[in-house]
């Protein structure tokens, strides 16, 4: 999960970045809102969703690394919605 936070954040526009550090009163506040988020039942039902539409963790973990355009998105979501 600490992997994931990190890509998400190296890849995230600082404006959104400013929003959520004034919303959770710091970046180590936001990081244990997200963890805490991400561990619930219900996201690790759709995290495991996603890990199946790529195949596996590190195929969906390198795809959080490096986005992918708007387009290809669309077309991982119809995969996902199939499945």
């Amino acid at each position: 999960m600490e992997e994931m936070f990190q890509a998400m954040v190296g890849h995230m526009p600082e404006e959104i970045k400013k929003t959520a550090i004034d919303e959770f009163g710091g970046m180590e506040q936001w990081k244990e809102h997200y963890i805490k988020a991400v561990s619930s039942q219900d996201m690790q039902k759709r995290y495991q969703k996603m890990v199946e539409c790529f195949g596996r963790k590190e195929e969906y973990l390198a795809t959080v690394k490096n986005p992918i355009s708007k387009e290809v998105a669309g077309s991982y979501q119809k995969r996902m919605d199939a499945i």
